[in-house]
């Protein structure tokens, strides 16, 4: 499901549609909810009634706005930001080395740690203000791993098979019964 907003975005910034009001009626809260025709030259106009409370338009109205369309998908994928990380990496490596992504994964993880520290109040920390936040710093730090991912010929099939088989790994992890240790006595 999508706000308003969001399709709106999509089809003005992505892919090029202009928009206009064709017609305005009142809900019953007495606010105006207009209905407005997206434009493309050589496409066939859209027509989106917008809802009260910038309402979601629905999934199937989404199935039919891709096939219209003639695309796959209006919102980005994950395929879509791995194959921008891989593109914007090729332009990053004529100017940057294998170190200098490698120091912008660091650099985020670091930024990731001061934000962490304010989010949970850790002592001397509890003056300072939060910058993006501990999630966005997350993003960031991911972007930079997969950035040097793809400089290394990392595919997004590669990515996928190792991630899986690491998740594998990780949750066989979380199913093994924590073993007491026992304190070995180095007396006689």
């Amino acid at each position: 499901m999508a706000t308003y907003g969001q399709l709106r975005r999509i089809l003005t910034e992505r892919y090029g549609y202009t928009e206009d009001v064709i017609a305005v009626q009142h809900s019953e809260q007495g606010r105006a909810v207009p209905t407005y025709r997206y434009k493309k030259e050589g496409v066939q106009s859209l027509v989106v009634a917008k809802r009260k409370d910038n309402v979601v338009v629905p999934e199937f109205t989404m199935v039919g706005l891709t096939a219209m369309m003639g695309v796959d998908h209006l919102f980005p994928t994950l395929q879509d930001v791995f194959d921008r990380i891989t593109a914007l990496t090729k332009k990053d490596m004529k100017h940057k080395s294998i170190f200098a992504l490698f120091a912008s994964i660091v650099e985020e993880v670091g930024e990731m740690a001061r934000e962490l520290k304010i989010e949970e109040a850790v002592f001397g920390n509890t003056y300072k203000m939060p910058d993006e936040g501990s999630q966005v710093e997350s993003v960031d730090t991911a972007i930079s791993a997969l950035a040097l991912y793809a400089a290394r010929g990392g595919t997004e099939d590669a990515l996928i098979e190792t991630a899986m088989r690491k998740l594998d790994k990780w949750e066989k992890s979380q199913n093994h019964k924590v073993k007491k240790r026992v304190k070995h006595s180095t007396k006689e």
